[in-house]
Protein backbone atom coordinates (compact mmCIF):
# COMPACT_ATOMS: atom_id res chain seq x y z
CA UNK A 1 0.00 0.00 0.00
CA UNK A 2 1.42 3.37 -0.98
CA UNK A 3 0.74 6.71 0.70
CA UNK A 4 -2.10 7.70 -1.65
CA UNK A 5 -3.87 4.38 -1.06
CA UNK A 6 -3.40 4.83 2.70
CA UNK A 7 -4.87 8.34 2.55
CA UNK A 8 -7.95 7.09 0.72
CA UNK A 9 -8.35 4.19 3.12
CA UNK A 10 -8.19 6.60 6.08
CA UNK A 11 -10.75 8.96 4.55
CA UNK A 12 -13.12 6.18 3.57
CA UNK A 13 -12.88 4.33 6.89
CA UNK A 14 -13.69 7.45 8.88
CA UNK A 15 -16.41 8.49 6.47
CA UNK A 16 -18.08 5.07 6.59
CA UNK A 17 -18.22 5.06 10.37
CA UNK A 18 -19.35 8.67 10.71
CA UNK A 19 -22.02 8.64 8.01
CA UNK A 20 -23.36 5.23 9.08
CA UNK A 21 -23.63 6.54 12.65
CA UNK A 22 -25.45 9.69 11.51
CA UNK A 23 -27.83 7.64 9.38
CA UNK A 24 -28.58 5.19 12.19
CA UNK A 25 -29.19 8.07 14.59
CA UNK A 26 -31.58 9.66 12.10
CA UNK A 27 -33.45 6.35 11.78
CA UNK A 28 -33.83 6.17 15.55
CA UNK A 29 -35.02 9.77 15.79
CA UNK A 30 -37.46 9.28 12.92
CA UNK A 31 -38.90 6.05 14.33
CA UNK A 32 -42.27 6.21 16.05
CA UNK A 33 -42.12 6.02 19.83
CA UNK A 34 -42.42 2.55 21.26
CA UNK A 35 -45.76 1.31 22.41
CA UNK A 36 -45.97 -0.61 25.66
CA UNK A 37 -48.57 -2.93 27.05
CA UNK A 38 -50.01 -2.20 30.45
CA UNK A 39 -47.84 -4.96 31.92
CA UNK A 40 -44.69 -3.51 30.33
CA UNK A 41 -45.56 -0.04 31.62
CA UNK A 42 -46.07 -1.41 35.11
CA UNK A 43 -42.73 -3.23 34.94
CA UNK A 44 -40.94 -0.08 33.77
CA UNK A 45 -42.57 1.95 36.54
CA UNK A 46 -41.54 -0.62 39.15
CA UNK A 47 -37.93 -0.59 37.90
CA UNK A 48 -37.89 3.22 37.88
CA UNK A 49 -39.35 3.35 41.37
CA UNK A 50 -36.79 0.80 42.64
CA UNK A 51 -33.94 2.86 41.20
CA UNK A 52 -35.24 6.09 42.73
CA UNK A 53 -35.77 4.51 46.13
CA UNK A 54 -32.63 2.41 46.36
CA UNK A 55 -31.21 1.86 49.81
CA UNK A 56 -27.76 0.72 50.83
CA UNK A 57 -29.08 -2.85 50.99
CA UNK A 58 -30.83 -2.80 47.61
CA UNK A 59 -28.30 -0.74 45.63
CA UNK A 60 -26.44 -2.65 42.91
CA UNK A 61 -22.88 -2.05 44.10
CA UNK A 62 -21.45 -3.98 41.13
CA UNK A 63 -22.36 -0.97 39.00
CA UNK A 64 -19.41 0.84 40.58
CA UNK A 65 -16.84 -1.89 39.87
CA UNK A 66 -13.69 -0.46 38.35
CA UNK A 67 -14.23 3.12 39.54
CA UNK A 68 -11.24 4.42 41.42
CA UNK A 69 -8.87 1.68 40.29
CA UNK A 70 -5.27 2.50 39.46
CA UNK A 71 -4.61 4.25 36.17
CA UNK A 72 -3.27 2.09 33.34
CA UNK A 73 0.46 1.93 32.75
CA UNK A 74 1.89 4.54 30.36
CA UNK A 75 1.80 3.45 26.74
CA UNK A 76 4.69 3.16 24.32
CA UNK A 77 2.36 4.10 21.48
CA UNK A 78 3.47 6.91 19.19
CA UNK A 79 2.30 10.40 20.12
CA UNK A 80 -1.12 11.53 18.97
CA UNK A 81 -1.36 12.62 15.38
CA UNK A 82 -1.02 16.38 14.78
CA UNK A 83 -3.51 18.57 13.02
CA UNK A 84 -7.29 18.52 13.02
CA UNK A 85 -9.23 15.32 13.56
CA UNK A 86 -11.32 13.86 10.77
CA UNK A 87 -14.47 15.42 12.25
CA UNK A 88 -12.83 18.84 12.62
CA UNK A 89 -11.49 18.79 9.06
CA UNK A 90 -14.85 17.69 7.67
CA UNK A 91 -16.71 20.35 9.66
CA UNK A 92 -14.43 22.99 8.13
CA UNK A 93 -15.79 22.26 4.63
CA UNK A 94 -19.42 21.39 5.40
CA UNK A 95 -22.37 23.74 5.48
CA UNK A 96 -22.94 24.53 9.18
CA UNK A 97 -26.70 24.45 8.57
CA UNK A 98 -26.51 21.11 6.74
CA UNK A 99 -28.74 18.16 7.39
CA UNK A 100 -28.05 15.63 10.12
CA UNK A 101 -27.71 12.98 7.43
CA UNK A 102 -26.39 14.56 4.26
CA UNK A 103 -26.75 13.02 0.85
CA UNK A 104 -24.06 10.29 0.68
CA UNK A 105 -22.59 11.64 -2.57
CA UNK A 106 -22.37 15.16 -1.12
CA UNK A 107 -20.84 13.78 2.06
CA UNK A 108 -18.14 11.99 0.06
CA UNK A 109 -17.44 15.20 -1.86
CA UNK A 110 -16.96 17.01 1.47
CA UNK A 111 -14.66 14.24 2.73
CA UNK A 112 -12.41 14.68 -0.30
CA UNK A 113 -12.49 18.46 0.14
CA UNK A 114 -11.34 18.03 3.77
CA UNK A 115 -8.29 15.98 2.75
CA UNK A 116 -5.79 18.90 2.57
CA UNK A 117 -6.56 19.90 6.17
CA UNK A 118 -5.77 16.34 7.24
CA UNK A 119 -2.28 16.29 5.68
CA UNK A 120 -0.32 16.61 8.97
CA UNK A 121 -2.39 13.83 10.55
CA UNK A 122 -2.12 11.59 7.49
CA UNK A 123 1.65 12.05 7.27
CA UNK A 124 2.04 11.16 10.94
CA UNK A 125 -0.27 8.14 10.72
CA UNK A 126 1.47 6.92 7.55
CA UNK A 127 4.82 7.05 9.34
CA UNK A 128 3.46 4.96 12.23
CA UNK A 129 1.04 2.67 10.38
CA UNK A 130 1.30 -1.09 10.68
CA UNK A 131 1.04 -1.54 6.93
CA UNK A 132 1.25 -5.35 6.92
CA UNK A 133 -1.64 -5.54 9.42
CA UNK A 134 -3.71 -3.08 7.37
CA UNK A 135 -2.96 -4.99 4.18
CA UNK A 136 -4.13 -8.20 5.85
CA UNK A 137 -7.37 -6.59 7.03
CA UNK A 138 -7.89 -5.04 3.61
CA UNK A 139 -7.38 -8.40 1.90
CA UNK A 140 -10.07 -9.94 4.12
CA UNK A 141 -12.70 -7.43 3.01
CA UNK A 142 -15.17 -8.63 0.42
CA UNK A 143 -14.26 -6.69 -2.67
CA UNK A 144 -16.57 -4.14 -4.18
CA UNK A 145 -16.26 -2.88 -7.73
CA UNK A 146 -14.13 0.03 -6.54
CA UNK A 147 -11.32 -0.29 -3.97
CA UNK A 148 -11.34 1.64 -0.70
CA UNK A 149 -7.76 2.61 -1.45
CA UNK A 150 -8.71 4.85 -4.38
CA UNK A 151 -11.09 7.67 -5.13
CA UNK A 152 -14.67 6.37 -5.18
CA UNK A 153 -17.56 7.27 -7.44
CA UNK A 154 -20.94 7.94 -5.85
CA UNK A 155 -22.04 4.41 -6.78
CA UNK A 156 -18.89 2.84 -5.37
CA UNK A 157 -19.28 4.82 -2.17
CA UNK A 158 -22.92 3.70 -1.84
CA UNK A 159 -21.85 0.04 -2.23
CA UNK A 160 -19.26 0.34 0.54
CA UNK A 161 -21.71 2.22 2.78
CA UNK A 162 -24.32 -0.50 2.26
CA UNK A 163 -21.78 -3.20 3.15
CA UNK A 164 -20.75 -1.32 6.30
CA UNK A 165 -24.35 -0.71 7.36
CA UNK A 166 -25.03 -4.44 6.80
CA UNK A 167 -22.30 -5.07 9.42
CA UNK A 168 -19.80 -6.84 7.19
CA UNK A 169 -17.43 -8.14 9.90
CA UNK A 170 -14.25 -7.84 7.85
CA UNK A 171 -15.11 -4.29 6.80
CA UNK A 172 -15.97 -3.34 10.38
CA UNK A 173 -12.61 -4.74 11.55
CA UNK A 174 -10.76 -2.76 8.88
CA UNK A 175 -12.61 0.46 9.72
CA UNK A 176 -11.93 -0.01 13.43
CA UNK A 177 -8.21 -0.59 12.80
CA UNK A 178 -7.86 2.48 10.60
CA UNK A 179 -9.79 4.67 13.04
CA UNK A 180 -7.47 4.01 15.98
CA UNK A 181 -5.62 7.27 15.56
Amino acid sequence: MDRTAFDHLYLHAHALAELAFARSLARVLDAPPPTFTDAERADLAANFDAALNATEETFNWAALDGIGEAAPEPSNDPPAAPGPSFDEALASVQDPDGELTPDPARYLHDVYAARPALEPRLAHLWAHADRPALAGLLAAVTSQAEPLTGRLSAEGWQAWLAAYEAHDPALEALVAAVRTD
